[in-house]
This record gives structure tokens, sequence and C-alpha cells, in this order.
């Protein structure tokens, strides 16, 4: 060794604890006579390593995953993640990563990425809402708290002229423009009103998911009374069949008004945050495309 070099000590990296199947997945994948992937390197395809950081971003990332048998979940995730990167090699054997359209799909994910770990660290910095904070947000919030109900709802959809029954689906009841209401038993006139041509569902519903404005309507609704309001070109009638009290559970709610006031304040320091932005930033558009308000 020359005089005057040093040697710098490698920093040592905690063992990563593998399942049985997958550390079996990993002696197949590195092949006879070749060395195993060891420390933070799980795998290896092709000579692309898949790390433990890689593994655990996949078991998080795929909803899949959630419910499963830890070493199960890490089998299949593992699986996945070797899978992807085979077909990632194609792509680029193919030269797909360099086509105009996969660039601009990819450089508009990264943004969105990005923005979106921005909002991350701006929430970090805004304080934990205190237990009044709590128990106002579940107060503004009746139908997701304390008001909240698990409905069955008679849903009849009657397209409007030429307009086929298929048409239409998916909508739920989650917006429309409100048209008053009918006794539940004219519900069966809208059908007849439409020669027939109409839809009938039967849908579960809980009020916390639906949009405030419809769980309101709902919860003012005398007995025996349906909605009936405009969807599209569609006229759409709607009844609550049967009303349930959810299983009470304070810690959940508590949880759920927690979460909902943590997006708020990182919206809101998302949008400060533009606000200062564009105030500073020079910005040009071409002639005709500047954005209207």
């Amino acid at each position: 060794m020359d005089e005057g070099m040093t040697l710098r000590a490698r920093p040592m990296m905690k063992p990563v604890k593998l399942s049985a199947t997958v550390l079996a997945t990993v002696l197949v994948l590195s092949g006879c006579g070749k060395e195993p992937p060891k420390g933070q390197v799980v795998a290896r395809v092709n000579g692309v390593e898949i790390t433990q950081r890689d593994l655990l971003v996949e078991l998080s990332s795929d909803p899949r995953f959630r419910h499963l048998d830890g070493k199960k979940a890490q089998a299949l995730a593992l699986g996945a993640l070797v899978d992807r990167k085979l077909l990632i090699g194609a792509a680029r054997d193919a030269l797909v990563d360099r086509s105009p359209d996969y660039i601009a799909a990819r450089r508009r994910g990264d943004e969105i990425l990005l923005v979106d770990h921005l909002g991350d660290r701006l929430l970090a910095e805004v304080p934990e809402p205190d237990p009044d904070k709590l128990r106002r947000a579940m107060a503004e919030r009746p139908w997701m708290f304390a008001s909240r109900r698990l409905l069955v709802v008679r849903r009849v959809v009657v397209p409007a002229a030429g307009q086929g029954q298929g048409q239409g689906r998916g909508q739920g009841h989650a917006g429309g423009a409100a048209a008053g209401t009918i006794p539940q038993s004219a519900l069966d006139g809208l059908c007849r009103t439409a020669g027939g041509a109409c839809r009938t569902q039967f849908m579960l519903v809980d009020t916390r998911d639906v949009d405030p404005a419809w769980a309101e309507a709902i919860a003012r609704l005398a007995p025996g009374t349906a909605i009936v309001r405009s969807e599209g070109q569609a006229s759409v009638g709607e009844a609550v069949v049967s009303s349930l009290v959810p299983p009470s559970d304070p810690a959940g709610d508590e949880r759920l008004a927690r979460s909902l006031l943590q997006q708020e304040a990182r919206d809101e320091a998302l949008a400060l945050t533009l606000a200062h932005l564009r105030r500073t930033a020079d910005i040009a558009y071409q002639q005709g495309m500047v954005p209207t308000p």
C-alpha cells in the first residue's frame, strides 16, 4: 500500500431476517455457482438488485398484501418485484423507455410524487390537533360520526328518452341536482312512466363515505318518502329501506378525525406554499394559453 493512503471502514449493515420462503426464492434467482445476495440486497435479477427497502415499499403500496400472513406476503411481493424487473428489462430492450409518451408520463409521475412528498414534509411541521379540535371536527361532520348510519337504499334510475339502460351505470349516490321528494310507493310509478325502461338497485351505504349534501338530504327525509333528483340526463329516485346504527368506536372515530384534520392542514400548507411561489416565480405563457381563473 502506498504511503499516505488510508482505508476507511465501511459502515456495518444490520442483517436482514428473511422468511424461509423468501430465502428459497432468492437462492433460486441467484443461480447455481453464484454467491447469493446478502445484507440489504434480497434478490438480484440479471444484475439488478432488489433491496430490503424495495420489498418494504412493495408490501406497503400494494393492497393485495395487507391482509396476508407475513411470510406469504413477503414471498408474493418479492415475486412481483422480480416479474417487474424482468418486464422492465424487456421494455428497455424494446426502447420503450425512449418513447416521447413514456418520457412525458414518467416526468408527470415523478412530479406528482415529489409534490406528494413535499406535502408530507410540510405536514410534519404542523402541530398535532388537540382534543378540542378533534371534538369540533367530529361535531362539524355528524354524518360521519354522531349521526353515522348504515343504510340499505333502493335506487331507481330512469334513463332519458333514447338513453339505454346500460348508460349512467356507476354514478352511485354522491351527486346530482335534487328535485324534491315523493312517497316511496311512487318509485314504481317512475318505471311505469318510462314504459318499464328503468333499473332498480339495492345498495348498502355508509353515510361516512357519501357526499355530505346527500347524507343531509337523506337525514331530513320523512318516513315513507324518497328523494327524486336528476343525474346527468336520467331521473333518479332513492329511498331508505332500512337504517342501522354502527357499533360505537370512539378510538376509531378519533383516528379518523385526526386524519381528516391532518389532510386539511396538509392541503392548506401546500396552498400557502404555492401562493408564495406564484408571487415570486417568473412564469411566461404562449399567447392564448394563459389559464383563466
